[in-house]
Formats: structure tokens, C-alpha cells, sequence
């Protein structure tokens, strides 16, 4: 159970799970290049990762850890932002769908992601002709709590 009305972080496991998933995308871009490629080109490359994964995953894990939310009886707020801070609130009764993933990588971590929607039309995006829905609000939580606010939002909004 998450606590009501108190600011609370991410897990701490969020940051290993987003590093590890940064650190795959990068082997799997720079993978055809290991393969087919001369000695030259791998030094190369490996000065490439260095240069944008440091970065970015520096990035990453001080965004992070600059999120939180809060949960009380009527909302949910989610605050987030390194220099720029941005604060997002989801009234329950707003809310038409609670959905909750876990990929497989996110399974090894004990993580679920929960995503909030409601009918803003913020969510709509038009990509080639065809729109696509992004959620309102998504977060990465323990499995378990991401079970409860699951339950917790949908029994609200219902109610």
C-alpha cells in the first residue's frame, strides 16, 4: 500500500531498470558495428558510446530521481523536472482507464509500469496519418504497489 497525502519518490530499482535498459539500446545500435567492423571502427565506437551514453545516462538518473507523486482521496500529482519543474495532476474522477505493463525487462526488476488515461485530448497524437494515444500519466513502480494504485484509482473513479 502506498501511503496517502505524502510526497513519494520513485523505487530506487527505477534507476537500475532505465540504466540497464539505456546500456541495451546502445549495444544494439552499436552491434552490427562490432560485427562487420576493422579494429579502427571499434575504438571508434566505443569513443562514441562513451560520449552520448555518459551523458544521457547521467541525465537519466537525475530525472529520476527528481520524480515524485503524491496519492490522496481525489487525485493524483506527479511532480518531475531537473531545471524546469513540472507538476501534473489526475483528478480520479477524470480518470477512463488504469492500465498496468511489465515487459520483460521490467519483470527482472520486480517493476510495473502504470499508465493513467483520461479524455484529455493532450493524450492524441497524429503520426503519419494515424493517431496514437499517450497516457496522461505513467509511472514505474514495485509490482505490488503498482497492484494497489491500480485497484485504488479504478475503485475511485468508479465510485
Amino acid at each position: 500500500m502506498i501511503p496517502l497525502n505524502a510526497s513519494i519518490k520513485l523505487p530506487s530499482r527505477v534507476k537500475w531498470y532505465a540504466l540497464l535498459k539505456l546500456i541495451v539500446i546502445l549495444f544494439l545500435i552499436s552491434l552490427p558495428v562490432l560485427l562487420f567492423s576493422s579494429g579502427a571502427w571499434f575504438i571508434f565506437l566505443c569513443i562514441l558510446l562513451a560520449l552520448l551514453g555518459v551523458p544521457i545516462g547521467t541525465y537519466l538518473l537525475l530525472s529520476i530521481s527528481k520524480i515524485s507523486f503524491l496519492i490522496d482521496k481525489d487525485k493524483i500529482t506527479l511532480d518531475s523536472g531537473i531545471l524546469s519543474k513540472k507538476s501534473k495532476t489526475i483528478t480520479f474522477d477524470k480518470v477512463q482507464n488504469v492500465d498496468s505493463r511489465r515487459s520483460i525487462l521490467a519483470r527482472m526488476f520486480g517493476l510495473a509500469k502504470i499508465s493513467v488515461w483520461t479524455a484529455s485530448p493532450s493524450q492524441i497524437e497524429v503520426r503519419k496519418g494515424n493517431s496514437v494515444n499517450k497516457a496522461d500519466l505513467s509511472l514505474y513502480l514495485v509490482k505490488d504497489e503498482a497492484r494497489w494504485l491500480k485497484e485504488f484509482i479504478s475503485a475511485k473513479g468508479s465510485g
